[in-house]
């Protein structure tokens, strides 16, 4: 009976997405955090459901666009909940999928309605699995 154990371990889908902000930074607008990446690097594909972002200057999010899409848009229908919206509140994007590769999918950017410069962003998305992954950046202003 015990000569032959399995392993019953479920590894969440969070073990392979890498939510990267090594390259985020401020753009000339300073109302624009740009160079975020996601990867997986497992071997099943992963789906972004949420992402939840934190930032400690004054002003709403309005938009998360993803490989040149809207995936939030607080002004055109697109995921919830509309309108733009305070710092903390959970985004529930359309889902992205992220296939197996070694591609990395660049988020385009998050859009603030205020100058958000200066702040230190905690980002965390979570997954249709229900993991998630946080990170947390002072992205550099880089005109």
């Amino acid at each position: 009976r015990w000569n032959s154990p399995t392993n019953c371990i479920v590894q969440k889908d969070s073990a392979n997405f890498v939510l990267d902000v090594s390259g985020a930074h401020i753009d000339e607008t300073k109302k624009t955090l740009t160079g975020v990446e996601m990867k997986n690097t497992g071997s099943k594909s992963i789906t972004l459901d949420k992402m939840k972002l934190t930032w400690t200057k004054p002003g709403n999010i309005s938009i998360v666009k993803i490989e040149g899409q809207d995936y939030w848009n607080a002004n055109n229908g697109t995921g919830s909940p509309q309108g733009a919206q305070l710092s903390g509140t959970q985004l529930d994007l359309v889902n992205f999928v992220l296939q197996v590769s070694s591609e990395e999918y660049e988020v385009d950017y998050f859009r603030f309605d205020s100058k958000v410069d200066g702040s230190t962003f905690t980002i965390t998305a979570t997954l249709t699995d229900g993991s998630l992954v946080t990170v947390t950046t002072t992205a550099p202003f880089d005109p």
